[in-house]
């Protein structure tokens, strides 16, 4: 680009267009001219820095999730998953709504193949550990729990979900974890 506007500069120089006169005569039109050319460097530039790195990041909903597997041993050969998903808000806006699915993958003798559901309600836990569907606000710095339960065999050797969590913005975060459906002693 600087090579193509020195070029263009020169020919402008060698076809008299501009002369060393003219440009002394026109001074301060020139000044005005850069000056003015500056300033819309400097705005075109904090308008493309804003869009490149703050919009977006700034002020948008930011959270980590943690999952957490509980095996309970109960009579007549099955093991109770307790799952519970946990959403942190790590960002600096709330979030609103937050809506829990969990896809679950059992892994077992029978089948050659794993058994797929899809749970579309979670349980919604508030901070009082009340059970109930409710609609919520996770502030900054809060963090909320949905929990889920289901029953395995001893012919399933393992379990994988996959918890997906999205916001009233449509905002979605997800995080996979596979146990074991063995009680450790």
């Amino acid at each position: 680009m600087i090579v193509i506007l020195s070029l263009l500069i020169g020919n402008l120089f060698k076809y008299h267009f501009f002369t060393v006169d003219r440009i002394i005569k026109q001074k301060e039109f020139i000044s005005v001219t850069k000056d003015v050319i500056t300033l819309l460097t400097i705005v075109l530039g904090a308008i493309f820095s804003y869009y490149r790195f703050f919009n977006g990041r700034t002020f948008s909903a930011k959270a980590e999730i943690e999952i957490e597997v509980t095996l309970i041993a109960k009579p007549g050969d099955k093991i109770m998953h307790a799952l519970t998903v946990s959403i942190i808000n790590i960002g600096t806006l709330s979030i609103w709504n937050p809506i829990a699915k969990v896809a679950v993958r059992d892994f077992n003798n029978n089948d050659e193949k794993y058994k797929e559901a899809v749970v579309e309600g979670f349980d919604k836990v508030n901070y009082h550990n009340e059970v109930g569907d409710r609609n919520f606000i996770i502030n900054p710095g809060e963090k909320a729990h949905f929990m889920y339960w289901k029953e395995f065999d001893l012919a399933t050797w393992a379990v994988t979900y996959v918890a997906e969590i999205k916001c009233a913005n449509n905002r979605i975060w997800q995080k996979t974890i596979t146990v074991a459906n063995k009680i450790e002693d």
